[in-house]
């Protein structure tokens, strides 16, 4: 029987995730950090109508006045390199909001957007493998397989019962660069998610609160990056893709890191020097 274009694609990539491995994540330029910002909207989503399905049709404007809904730790399977201060990841994300042109919700008002952050390390949802991501499926894997992170140092595995099933999906990544792109999003992550939803929430608390736009901000080597070092450069990399739509599965920033930065390695004891005999 002779096999199909789509099928050896398939078994191009899949092949390519065994075979091809990436540089470390944590290759990088000494005082440059790689952010990578990731976006979903509302009226990106795909609505069921009965029939078939199809993308919102001439979504309203969200608004800009918010209020902090809440900053919540993931529930990762590994542990912060240290933990993490909500209040300083709150009083950037107001800096930056406010940059972007969004309004704290002032006293006797009431707010259009209700933004929670969620924060920490986990695998993310991989936008190169498949096309059902969207607003309301774009938080952290909380249930992401342990990998034997001694034996591996951090290299991604072949994920296991992979289908492709979307012949567009295939042809791109086939193409070298997507591979490895494909390659390097499944990798932990270092992240931190900005969700706005809808004001106010539906009365039935049966009911899921709208979500009107997601942005993601990471980077990679959780092992040896402590993220209350980088929120502000995380979030200054994400802020201009607030309510944004991104084309491509997602974008790179380059940030400077701050001076000073700590990267976390292996400790070490060291001896006290011995006093010198005259």
């Amino acid at each position: 029987m002779q096999s199909c274009p789509f099928f050896r694609l398939t078994l191009v990539f899949l092949g390519g995730l065994i075979l091809v491995r990436a540089p470390l994540p944590a290759q990088q330029y000494d005082n440059q950090l790689s952010v990578g910002v990731r976006t979903q909207l509302d009226r990106q989503k795909r609505v069921w109508d009965g029939f078939h399905s199809h993308k919102m049709e001439h979504p309203p404007e969200h608004g800009k006045v918010y209020a902090i809904l809440m900053i919540q730790p993931t529930n990762s399977i590994r542990k912060l390199v240290k933990p993490v201060s909500a209040v300083a990841i709150k009083e950037e994300l107001m800096r930056q909001l406010a940059a972007q042109g969004y309004h704290h919700v002032e006293p006797g008002q009431k707010p259009e957007l209700l933004v929670s952050v969620t924060y920490g390390r986990s695998n993310l949802p991989n936008p190169y493998l498949t096309n059902t991501i969207d607003v309301d499926t774009m938080g952290p894997e909380y249930e992401a397989p342990v990998r034997d992170y001694e034996t591996d140092k951090g290299m991604p595995s072949a994920p296991q019962g992979i289908v492709i099933n979307d012949p567009n999906l295939a042809a791109r990544l086939s193409i070298p660069s997507v591979s490895h792109k494909a390659t390097k999003a499944s990798y932990e992550k270092l992240f931190l998610l900005v969700r706005a939803f809808k004001y106010p929430p539906p009365p039935d608390p049966t009911k899921k609160p709208e979500v009107l736009w997601v942005t993601t901000m990471f980077v990679d080597d959780p092992d040896h990056r402590d993220l209350n070092v980088l929120v502000k450069q995380m979030l200054e990399a994400g802020a201009p893709y607030f309510d944004r739509e991104i084309k491509d599965e997602e974008v790179e920033i380059m940030k400077s890191l701050p001076e000073g930065h700590v990267k976390v390695g292996t400790p070490e004891v060291v001896q006290p020097a011995k006093p010198s005999s005259n």
